[in-house]
């Protein structure tokens, strides 16, 4: 499967649902906290955290690309971007480069 398949990142999400326990359901996985950016009316960022396990997702819901910085500095840490497998360290406050309608999922 492509990147830029819809399928593909279907297939990464279900499996990191089933695996990470932030995901799961009810008390049984993590409560979602937002995290704060310079971009409210454009991006949503949160993070899910139980036990171990945390994610956070970063997304662009709009129709124009967006320089955002966010409010990281609960969140620390280095993550594995779930689609790239790109190693990120938030440091405070970090920014990315999104593209429309891009998303990204950071996993701890």
């Amino acid at each position: 499967m492509e990147r830029n398949s819809f399928c593909f990142d279907l297939h990464y999400l279900f499996d990191l649902k089933h695996k990470n326990n932030a995901l799961w359901n009810g008390n049984e996985g993590g409560v979602m906290v937002r995290v704060y950016n310079d971009k409210m009316d454009q991006v949503i960022s949160f993070s899910r955290t139980k036990n171990n396990d945390k994610i956070i997702a970063v997304i662009n819901y709009s129709d124009k690309p967006a320089t955002v910085k966010l409010n990281s500095k609960h969140q620390k840490g280095t993550y594995q971007e779930l689609f790239t497998k790109e190693a990120i360290t938030l440091k405070g406050d970090d920014v990315f480069e999104l593209k429309p309608w891009q998303y990204m999922v950071l996993v701890k």
